[in-house]
């Protein structure tokens, strides 16, 4: 009889060892239905850019993400109440990070007046999150190119020799200035970092070869406004030939051609 008994519990103690606990079942189950139940979740990034300075007539892009951080498929849609913002695309989905959809964000601020303007894009989901928004920020101005700019510096010289020529300009908004120089024998500067309205400064140029060249540079805002071109004629003529013996002749009475041994160069 205890040897039924013992057999008894043994099996009731394996049966329930083996067997989750009711608290474990019912967690799972809550676990699967909160699943579920989450669905579609919006989720977008960044929420807002800001332009800053902006010229009127011009056009400006920026980008945001958008994807689903529930569950299912999410479907999305975008609202367009400012004739100067244009978003692409304006609709789509989403099961997920893994297929985010980028946004391009175009603000055209032609028929603008200079100010301060805020605008969105309104972002709608089948998640129950109601209206969100992509918001937008810019200052419009109006913008002036920079001055032509002034090169001053050496108009003749030899081939080899480096000269140095001072160059600068100002902007009538006040704006940072960026170079550009063509040194008229096939080699150029590129854009020079920028430089405040009004700031002169030295630039340097060997030429290799004995010829004329035109030298000219032109001046970019920060906006993106340019120049004209200034220009500066240069001239590397060939060394005079000199005969030996008018040579001597000029050593022995150099006070009597003083002016053209000047020229010369002797």
């Amino acid at each position: 009889m205890k040897k039924k008994i013992i057999g008894i519990l043994i099996c009731t103690l394996l049966i329930a060892t083996a067997l989750p606990a009711a608290g474990s079942i019912d967690d799972g189950l809550n676990q699967k239905g909160n699943d579920a139940a989450l669905g579609p979740d919006l989720v977008y990034s960044p929420t807002s850019h800001d332009f800053g300075y902006v010229v009127t007539g011009q056009t400006y892009e920026t980008t945001f993400d958008i994807w689903n951080g529930g569950s299912g498929t999410m479907t999305w849609n975008l609202g367009i109440v400012h004739t100067w913002i244009s978003p692409n695309p304006t609709s789509g989905k989403s099961d997920g990070y893994w297929d985010k959809i980028t946004v391009t964000v175009t603000i055209d601020t032609t028929g603008l007046s200079p100010g301060d303007y805020e605008g969105f894009v309104s972002i709608s989901a089948n998640d129950g999150g109601g209206l969100r928004y992509f918001n937008i920020y810019c200052k419009v101005r109006l913008n002036s190119p920079p001055n032509t700019p002034t090169i001053t510096g050496s108009t003749s010289g030899k081939a080899g020799t480096e000269y140095e020529y001072t160059i600068g300009t100002t902007d009538p908004d006040g704006d940072k200035i960026s170079y550009f120089i063509d040194w008229g024998d096939g080699t150029y500067s590129g854009w020079t970092r920028c430089r405040t309205s009004g700031i002169k400064f030295n630039s340097s140029h060997i030429w290799d070869e004995q010829d004329s060249y035109e030298i000219k540079v032109k001046a970019m805002d920060t906006l993106g406004a340019e120049s004209d071109w200034a220009t500066l004629e240069v001239s590397m003529p060939k060394n005079i030939a000199v005969n030996p013996l008018f040579l001597r002749f000029l050593e022995q009475h150099s006070h009597l051609f003083p002016l053209l041994r000047q020229l010369l160069g002797l």
